[in-house]
């Protein structure tokens, strides 16, 4: 019986063991080695300039995990935001304008309503609207 109202109290105050475990649970980085990363980087700005691209963006895609978490300090958060600033710091170090989609997209108050029945796809209609006039904005911020 002691058992029994334990495994209660864990799912009804925290839903389980599993909540628990995701925040001691070690989450590697989504990206091994920086300077593969940088390489890359190295050489789309070489091509770019070869090809005389002065206006040279890169614009960043909320994953659907970003958006679904109100907390901060989630494992998962802290690793996305460490590859979003670690794409940040390499656009800027080439030469690149860097546009947050995932900032744009935090603002909203419903922010799963832009993917199919709020279910972790791809952008529906709506979802590719808001980035295209988000994009748009903001490109031409950079133009003034």
């Amino acid at each position: 019986v002691p058992y029994l109202k334990f495994k209660l109290f864990l799912a009804n105050y925290l839903r389980g063991f599993g909540t628990l475990a995701k925040y001691v649970k070690k989450y590697p980085k989504l990206i091994d080695n920086d300077k593969e990363y940088d390489t890359v980087f190295k050489n789309f700005n070489e091509f770019l300039n070869k090809k005389n691209i002065e206006n040279k963006i890169i614009y960043y895609i909320p994953k659907y995990t970003r958006l679904t978490y109100s907390v901060d300090n989630h494992p998962q958060l802290t690793q996305l935001n460490n590859l979003k600033e670690l794409i940040k710091n390499t656009s800027i170090k080439y030469n690149f304008k860097f546009i947050d989609g995932a900032e744009f997209f935090n603002k909203r108050k419903d922010k799963l309503d832009v993917f199919h029945y709020g279910l972790p796809t791809h952008f529906n209609k709506k979802g590719y609207g808001l980035l295209a006039d988000h994009l748009s904005s903001s490109l031409s911020n950079f133009s003034k």
